[in-house]
């Protein structure tokens, strides 16, 4: 969960790499020693943190602009 704006600036910057990586490994394909099933298995975990980054953002965007005006806590150490 981002809490501030050092940790979204930080996640974009990681966003805009991972966005990069999953370019670049489209547009390479799977090295001659990577089996084209692991080289998709890549892919697809950056496909997911990307998409885990993307959620954070958002709902760090919508909390400042105050779209969000509470939380659903469903344990006491939330």
């Amino acid at each position: 969960m981002i809490t501030n704006e050092r940790q979204r600036r930080v996640a974009a910057g990681r966003k805009k790499r991972f966005e990069q990586s999953v370019a670049r490994a489209r547009a390479e394909g799977p090295g001659a020693d990577v089996h084209p099933l692991l080289h998709e298995a890549m892919i697809d975990g950056m496909v997911s943190q990307l998409a885990d980054l993307d959620a954070e953002l958002s709902a760090y965007n919508a909390l400042r602009a105050g779209r969000i005006k509470g939380r659903v806590l469903h344990s006491l150490g939330q």
